[in-house]
């Protein structure tokens, strides 16, 4: 077989497998880029009793992967691990990426060239809106194991998945000096909450080109949802106040606005953000 070459893109995909969900996920996603592509994959796996729960990772032999483990934190900072792994990043494309997504694989190879060519310095590899085909739990993995992990397997059976929308969230590829010059992510955004939103609006304030694919989805794998993944998040509150009190500075401010992305408090703990 003949792999695709996304040897110019690195993946950074934080991971707390916390329920079984969470590990059929890793093991269909990464067996999936694994499947279809050579490339770079970085992985931060926080894991509540210090032992990585990755136990397939030798089967990924198309995949260099970088593999950060860490004891269970109080709360899972998102924000900071995409920030440690987005430090290490030297390809000219990165992904933040979730655990739980997989797309067209013609279409990561359509978004690491509008990077490399120019035509975008973000993008998002779906539609804005209904960009989301929410794959359910009644899909027979072995089956689609079986068919060499062909999408089309997905597509040509609706009734797993529906239609959801799509913004900000997901997966999004972006120029790696773009991203690590402004602001990287945020880490005053604790575990769940508005960062992906916060993110995309910020690069098109800052007069990026943020593009989205009309007619391409995401295909995400839906998972249960503890507090890392849900409003019942502890930290909800607050990082809805650091939104709004983002977008108020931005509205009255805006060179100050710029300034803060330019140098935020948290990139002092980092070489290249």
């Amino acid at each position: 077989m003949k792999y695709l070459d996304l040897k110019n893109t690195t993946f950074i995909i934080p991971i707390k497998i916390e329920h079984p969900d969470r590990y059929r996920n890793a093991k269909t996603t990464l067996g999936f880029l694994n499947k279809h592509f050579k490339t770079n994959i970085f992985i931060y796996e926080v894991s509540e009793d210090g032992e990585s729960k990755i136990d397939f990772k030798k089967s990924l032999k198309n995949l260099s992967i970088k593999h950060w483990l860490v004891g269970n934190d109080e709360v899972f900072h998102r924000t900071k691990y995409l920030n440690v792994m987005l430090d290490s990043v030297k390809t000219k494309v990165v992904v933040n990426y979730d655990i739980d997504v997989i797309l067209s694989p013609s279409n990561y190879i359509e978004c690491q060239q509008s990077i490399l060519n120019k035509e975008s310095d973000v993008i998002y590899p779906y539609e804005f809106g209904l960009g989301q085909k929410m794959v359910l739990d009644n899909i027979n993995l072995d089956e689609f194991y079986n068919s060499g992990f062909d999408i089309n397997y997905i597509e040509g059976r609706p009734d797993i998945f529906n239609l959801y929308g799509a913004e900000y969230g997901h997966c999004m590829f972006f120029n790696t000096n773009i991203y690590k010059n402004n602001g990287g992510e945020n880490e005053q955004f604790i575990s769940y909450g508005p960062e992906d939103k916060e993110r995309g609006e910020r690069f098109q304030r800052l007069g990026y080109v943020v593009n989205w694919k009309p007619g391409y989805h995401v295909y995400h794998f839906e998972h249960h949802r503890g507090n890392d993944s849900s409003p019942r998040n502890p930290h909800f509150d607050h990082n809805w106040g650091v939104y709004n009190n983002l977008n108020r500075l931005c509205g009255e401010d805006f060179s100050a606005y710029e300034e803060y992305y330019k140098n935020p408090d948290y990139a002092k703990d980092y070489k290249t953000i």
